[in-house]
């Protein structure tokens, strides 16, 4: 039986959700890779809005509402992982998620260890901050093995 406390996402200057384990299990089941990705580094939108993650020293990427990613002015391309082609990474650094980015820049971190960060569509390619929430590990395990009962 999956526990009943929500999963709390929290975007930085934006309304604060909960999702059941349940929602997150249905939401990821439901959408994969329904998100057609647009690689936008030269479309420009009214309504984005760019953030940087202040605990990041060096390398100071601005990270936008649509998920694109600037560094020094320069709106980087993002191309998919040749590891695994279900996330984006940035051309020019290709260690670099951008993903990790979106959240660190636009989600409230929780502060303990152990949490991951998920694609609540199942798409790695949406990697706007809406679709991106922190779960525990074992959760985030459950969510995309909803009928193993391995942790």
């Amino acid at each position: 039986m999956l526990k009943e406390e929500k999963i709390k996402q929290e975007i930085n200057g934006k309304d604060k959700k909960e999702y059941s384990l349940q929602e997150l299990i249905d939401k990821c089941n439901k959408s994969k890779k329904e998100y057609p990705y647009e690689n936008t580094q030269d479309k420009y939108k009214d309504d984005e809005i760019w953030k940087t993650d202040p605990d990041r020293i060096r390398n100071k990427y601005e990270v936008s509402n649509y998920g694109r990613v600037k560094l020094n002015g320069e709106i980087l391309k993002q191309i998919p992982d040749e590891k695994n082609t279900d996330w984006l990474v940035l051309e020019k650094y290709p260690s670099v998620y951008v993903y990790v980015l979106v959240a660190e820049a636009w989600l409230e971190k929780p502060e303990k260890n152990g949490w991951q960060r998920h694609h609540i569509d199942n798409d790695g390619f949406n990697n706007k901050p809406e679709n991106l929430i922190y779960v525990q590990a074992e959760d985030h395990w459950k969510i995309h093995h909803p009928d193993s009962s391995v942790s």
